[in-house]
Formats: C-alpha cells, sequence, structure tokens
C-alpha cells in the first residue's frame, strides 16, 4: 500500500499543480468563505448568511484544520530549501495538496483492501484503473464536498472489505445486512 500511496500522490500532485479550478461554487462557496474564516476577512456569500443559512461552516473547518496541520509540513519543506510559494498562494496549495494527500490515502487504502480481499490481480487493476483516471486525479484536487465524499467512500469501501475478509466476518455481514 505505501507504493500505491506514493505513485497515486505523485499523479494526483500534478493535478494539484496544474488542474484549474472548474467549477465557480468552488470559488464563491468555498474558497471565499475559507478565506474569511482564515483571514478574518473576504467575501461572504448568501447561502452562508446568518439571514439564509443554507451552508454550515462545519465542512470549512475541516479545511481550516487540515490548513493547520499542513502549514508546519510546508514551513519545514521552505527552510530546508525548497521554492515554494508563500502568503495566499501558499494557502492556496497547502490545501490542495492536503486533499491529494487524504485522497491519495484513501484509494490507497481501498487498493490494499481490494488486494486482501479479492485478490492481488484484482487490486493491480484497481491502482490501474485510479491512477489512471483522469477525472479522479481532477476530482481529487478540487476544494467540493463531492470531492470529499469520494474520499470517505473509498475509506468506506475499504472498510467493508476488510470486514469481509477478516477470520471473523460477522462485522462485515451485519453491515451488508442492514
Amino acid at each position: 500500500p505505501r507504493y500505491a500511496f506514493v505513485a497515486l500522490l505523485s499523479i494526483r500532485s500534478l493535478a494539484a499543480l496544474y488542474t484549474p479550478i472548474s467549477d465557480c461554487d468552488e470559488v464563491f462557496n468555498y474558497w471565499e468563505p475559507f478565506h474569511l474564516l482564515l483571514h478574518g476577512y473576504g467575501f461572504q456569500t448568501w447561502e452562508y448568511s446568518p439571514a439564509f443559512a443554507l451552508r454550515s461552516y462545519l465542512y470549512l473547518f475541516l479545511h481550516v484544520i487540515l490548513y493547520v496541520v499542513c502549514f508546519p509540513i510546508w514551513s519545514l519543506a521552505q527552510l530546508v530549501g525548497f521554492s515554494l510559494p508563500v502568503g495566499k498562494v501558499a494557502t492556496f496549495y497547502i490545501v490542495r495538496f492536503g486533499l491529494v494527500g487524504l485522497s491519495s490515502f484513501s484509494d490507497a487504502m481501498l487498493f490494499d483492501a481490494v488486494s486482501a480481499s479479492l485478490g492481488a490481480r484484482r487490486g493491480w487493476v484497481t491502482i490501474l484503473m485510479l491512477a489512471g483516471s483522469g477525472g479522479i486525479a481532477a476530482c481529487s484536487a478540487s476544494f467540493l464536498p463531492s470531492s470529499f465524499a469520494m474520499s470517505l467512500i473509498s475509506i468506506s469501501i475499504a472498510s467493508l472489505l476488510y470486514a469481509l475478509s477478516s477470520r471473523d466476518s460477522t462485522t462485515g455481514k451485519c453491515v451488508l445486512k442492514f
């Protein structure tokens, strides 16, 4: 699974660097309110306004936590000598690389679960399909709830496969019956 993670992370890091933001909702409904939470100023869309309150800040707070965790790693890489962006551009890339890391981890976990429960050949087919999909690579770098859900679904399926392949598979059978 370590090699799968590194392979997926390498491919998806290119997506984090070079894939443009393709959805206006990503900018106005997630990046702008995230900037407001992080820096204390910025735009607030009407969906987040207390008058309407259609969107929760919880999803954005998860990304603030992601940023706080990943920022020291980014700073350490700059101290070592890597030429990395600073300021708000760094914030953009830190969040994108954090999302790519989560997606790569969850899909490597899925690869390991498929290999363990269904066989190595099916595991390699799974990792080749995940690594070769441009749509998944682009989605993994997007700051959208659907991208986050994609990672959580991979973790959920992997957990189910682990439960089904264990010696005591009563947990997996209960989940399947549910």
